[in-house]
């Protein structure tokens, strides 16, 4: 039986791994915004929103392009949630005021709602209220913060003000005893509300810094907000008792609303350098780090890491499981 030359195979070998390689950078654009969801047998996806008009859904697991959505107008962030009965949804904020509501999985449209006060810099944050029913909150400038009821159709939605400037991040988390929390942070105040009646119901003063992401770490026993301000500097806080637990730093170059929470007592951010940083906010240390060549634009998590838009693409960071745990 005759041989194959060494080089040939070592060839082959290494067009296979360029052909992994590649099939793994999933996708070459710029990706903007990035949310994650779990169909209904238990799949992960992610769903990227780059510079075109598209929505593109993948495979979390292979980096396998599902579909792809058009979107009218300009969108311009994303999220996803649960609708009332149980299904994965996504909403589309777009430059003319809009929210565009669609089934991820099947690429059907739900509906459209107005949103008259957002704009490009709008963030959105998405939770399900006590009866199941989902709820979509906006941030809208000087205006405050729009919740929306994406199912109900065409409305103004409930409206929260409090900030004295505009709302930069949003995070949601529920009590000990199932009731959803919505909390703003912007101009050095994090304001803690009841989102189902619109009462404010509790205020975070600091760190002294312009704020620019807040995530929630929820336990059977309490609850524990991380407000981080703009130089990196952070504070872990009890929205409960509205106490402050910690302060440390973070690595420098993190933009507004690249912070996540990760199962268990951890977060992850996103920096401009590129970097992926997973850090226990109670101590301040450093549990893992994973460099890219391009600036992290966006961040979402999975159960066993995040995964992260770039300027060529996006990237999973898998977290060993002690640390994902």
């Amino acid at each position: 039986m005759r041989r194959i030359p060494r080089k040939i195979v070592a060839a082959t070998t290494l067009g296979v791994l360029a052909l992994a390689r590649l099939r793994r950078t999933r996708g070459r654009g710029a990706v903007r915004s990035i949310a994650t969801f779990t169909t209904a047998d238990g799949k992960p996806r992610v769903a990227t929103l780059g510079r075109s008009r598209f929505v593109r859904i993948w495979d979390a697991d292979s980096g396998r392009r599902l579909r792809r959505l058009p979107i009218s107008g300009t969108p311009v962030r994303l999220t996803t949630f649960v609708s009332s009965t149980g299904s994965p949804r996504l909403a589309v904020l777009t430059a003319d005021q809009e929210i565009h509501v669609r089934d991820p999985v099947t690429g059907d449209r739900i509906g459209e709602l107005r949103v008259a006060e957002a704009d490009t810099g709008s963030r959105l944050a998405a939770w399900s209220t006590t009866s199941g029913r989902p709820r979509i909150a906006v941030t809208c400038g000087d205006a405050g913060i729009r919740i929306i009821d994406p199912e109900a159709g065409p409305q103004d939605g409930l409206a929260l003000i409090g900030h004295e400037v505009a709302a930069v991040d949003l995070v949601t988390w529920l009590t000990p005893g199932g009731q959803p929390r919505l909390a703003s942070s912007g101009d050095g105040v994090t304001l803690l509300w009841d989102p189902e009646t619109g009462r404010s119901v509790g205020r975070l003063t600091g760190p002294d810094e312009w704020l620019n992401s807040i995530t929630a770490h929820t336990s059977p026993e309490r609850t524990l907000l991380v407000v981080i301000d703009e130089e990196g500097g952070y504070t872990l806080w009890d929205p409960q008792a509205e106490e402050k637990v910690a302060s440390y730093r973070l690595p420098s170059g993190l933009e507004p609303g690249l912070g996540v929470s990760l199962p268990g007592l951890r977060i992850a951010t996103g920096h401009g350098d590129g970097t992926v940083w997973v850090t226990d906010p109670a101590t301040g240390d450093q549990l893992h780090e994973t460099r890219f060549r391009r600036p992290v634009r966006a961040i979402a998590s999975l159960p066993d890491g995040v995964v992260v838009g770039l300027d060529n693409g996006w990237r999973m960071v898998r977290l060993p499981e002690a640390e994902a745990a």
